[in-house]
């Protein structure tokens, strides 16, 4: 992995790199060489954070209700859009909540949007 990153890149600095590192990073390109910040290369070798998110287990209706949810609908307008009751979308949203482990719409909003079950 980390030969197939030199062959497409010369290196690869964070944000914060001192000038120094960044002039000697110019030298390493210039001389052919691949310089990448070691803070990087850590990265690099992590597992992706795609598989070793949890997996939520939704029923197309609760990906579509969340999915409405996460952009700020009630849940009457929910089940207007949805034609179904409002109960049954009160339903569909405590049983989101409980599977994704959180205590609010807010909080199932923000863990699909960073599981990308949506």
């Amino acid at each position: 992995m980390f030969t197939l990153y030199c062959n497409f890149y010369y290196g690869y600095l964070i944000k914060g790199a001192s000038i120094d590192e960044l002039a000697d990073a110019v030298r390493s390109s210039a001389a052919g060489l691949c310089k990448v910040a070691s803070e990087a290369l850590g990265a690099l070798f992590q597992q992706p954070k795609s598989l070793s998110q949890p997996v939520y287990k939704l029923t197309k209706r609760q990906e579509e209700v969340l999915a409405l949810l996460s952009v700020g609908l009630t849940n009457d307008a929910i089940a207007q859009k949805l034609k179904l009751s409002p109960s049954t979308i009160r339903h569909h949203v405590t049983q989101i909540l409980h599977k994704l482990g959180v205590e609010n719409r807010t909080e199932a909003a923000t863990t699909a949007v960073r599981a990308r079950c949506m």
